[in-house]
């Protein structure tokens, strides 16, 4: 099939690579459009109106910090309640450290807006103003519980509006020695003069900590730079956000809740439960000295996995009623994704040697059921189509699985009549086909992951419907130049709409299309870091 592409991409009388051009220039243009927003910091004009902002807020409440617990929430509503009683108000002393949470909590919920994501440039503006403020602090008094929370809505801001997600794990690098800084790696028992409000909130943070630590991991292909040795906090308390107030003294606190009591920090204390199992898994993969071919660990380490997602299953199960979908949805949508990357190296072997079918079977169930989690409506589908890093790079690498076993599948069938898939897999990449568009037309600027998509599906149902060689080269092609048609359609219109200047300029500038082959034969340069796909050339060589 990247044979295929390289036809294309190497004939530049045609049609396909002209549009591929433009889409190229465009799409530069608009990145770098995005990285010159200025910094607005010393004026409010970019805070939309209340109720915008209202929107946004809950779409950030009920989504990010559901499970990554940041906020006190009683505490945050009273200041942005405040804010907005003073906004326009000449003079008005608003606090520096809280404005840049509102930003980038809005610009994490602005992805829950909407599937076009039509306040992307907000998002982008609240992110760069926000980064480019949050330096480390040159002083011990400028380093506070607020501003750590400030970072940390920092990294996963990055995350969701793509700004810099490859480099958020040099962020989490300086952002854990922060917190260790201030002690947060120690539980607040051992710390003096601690109230049972502050324990809670840097409990609560800790984990957080931890959980976009092991992400940007994953993500990476680094080190998690933590170890369990590293630290003695708790998990935090089953607590409601109501029973904890400021200043309240220890022999006044509240009590925590029993277990399978529903909290606002149930999630959240439920996955930390699970950190250990999903630590060794991260250490494993990135640890340069670890045997590849040790199968063995890797069967350990999916035995641990296992156990610690049934533990997590049964107690989530006992306040199921009180889950949303999107809790639901994202818990499995994270323990999935270990599941894959886990036995993922061991893919490509599984398509060839029936020894490693049990990786082959694990990661392609995992990969459907992935696809199950962003499918349909509400907060899990619209940030797997508007959201950045993981929202974008599991779903990809899922069905970059299932289109191997696919293929795979084809190559093996010795009957004499139709071959027979299974239906719930074709109906991934078809799926994917929409799912890869409208992360265009929400603003992705990546075309690749589309086109490559584009290409499986028309392999992969000319090979069903027994089309000769140059009838299926045929398809593909047709099928490629149509994609790339669309794509070069959504990336005009949402140039214009962006209002980016010098258009003609950009485009000039981009006369040449470089490294056409690499950019259309190399997966790892779209579909994730090659370290994810495990042993690319062996998996991909079916094709």
């Amino acid at each position: 099939m990247f044979e295929n592409f390289e036809r294309l991409a190497q004939d530049k009388s045609s049609k396909a690579w002209s549009l591929m051009h433009q889409c190229k220039s465009i799409s530069r243009a608009m990145k770098k459009a995005h990285r010159d927003i200025s910094s607005v910091s010393h004026n409010l004009d970019s805070i939309p109106s209340k109720d915008t902002a209202d929107k946004l807020l809950n779409g950030y409440l009920r989504t990010k910090e559901s499970l990554f617990r940041v906020l006190h929430i009683p505490s945050f509503n009273e200041e942005y309640e405040s804010f907005w009683a003073i906004k326009d108000t000449p003079g008005a002393a608003i606090d520096g450290v809280f404005l840049l949470q509102l930003k980038l909590v809005m610009a994490i919920g602005a992805a829950t807006l909407d599937e076009k994501f039509s306040l992307r440039h907000l998002a982008v503006q609240w992110v760069n103003d926000a980064a480019a403020q949050l330096t480390m602090p040159t002083s011990k008094s400028q380093l506070t519980l607020k501003s750590l929370k400030a970072m940390v809505l920092l990294c996963l801001a990055r995350e969701m509006t793509g700004i810099g997600p490859d480099l958020i794990w040099i962020s989490i690098g300086a952002l854990i020695r922060a917190a260790m800084y201030m002690g947060l790696h120690r539980d607040p028992i051992k710390l003096p003069n601690m109230t049972p409000f502050n324990a809670e909130m840097r409990r609560r943070l800790w984990t957080t900590i931890l959980e976009i630590a092991v992400q940007s991991s994953l993500d990476s292909g680094g080190s998690p730079l933590v170890s369990l040795t590293d630290f003695d906090t708790q998990p935090p308390g089953n607590f409601d956000d109501s029973q904890l107030v400021p200043n309240t003294p220890r022999n006044e606190c509240s009590v925590a809740q029993a277990p399978e009591r529903y909290t606002q920090t149930s999630l959240s204390i439920a996955l930390r439960e699970t950190f250990p199992a999903r630590l060794a898994i991260a250490k494993f993969l990135n640890d340069l000295r670890s045997d590849g071919a040790a199968y063995q660990h890797t069967l350990n380490l999916d035995t641990h996995l296992k156990v610690a997602y049934k533990q997590l299953s049964k107690r989530l199960s006992v306040f199921s009623s009180r889950l949303t979908p999107f809790e639901t949805r994202i818990i499995d949508f994270i323990m999935r994704r270990y599941f894959i990357t886990l036995h993922l190296p061991f893919f490509g072997q599984g398509l060839q040697d029936a020894s490693y079918a049990y990786s082959r079977r694990v990661t392609v169930e995992a990969s459907a059921k992935i696809w199950q989690v962003i499918s349909g409506a509400g907060d899990m589908a619209l940030l797997s189509v508007c959201g950045s890093g993981s929202f974008r790079s599991i779903p990809v690498q899922a069905c970059l699985i299932i289109a191997a076993e696919l293929h795979a599948l084809l190559l093996e069938d010795e009957s004499l009549g139709p071959p027979t898939l299974r239906p719930d897999l074709l109906a991934v990449l078809h799926e994917a086909k929409t799912w890869t568009l409208q992360r265009i037309e929400a603003g992705e600027t990546n075309i690749k992951g589309h086109l490559s998509l584009c290409g499986m599906v028309a392999r992969i149902d000319s090979m069903v419907q027994g089309l000769s060689n140059d009838e299926l080269q045929q398809v593909f092609a047709q099928s490629v130049e149509e994609a790339i048609k669309n794509c070069y359609t959504i990336l005009q219109g949402a140039y214009q709409n962006e209002q980016i200047t010098n258009v003609s300029t950009w485009l000039d500038d981009e006369l040449e299309f470089p490294n056409m082959e690499l950019e259309f034969g190399g997966m790892e340069s779209f579909f994730a870091p090659s370290w994810l796909l495990g042993d690319v050339p062996t998996a991909l060589d079916i094709w």
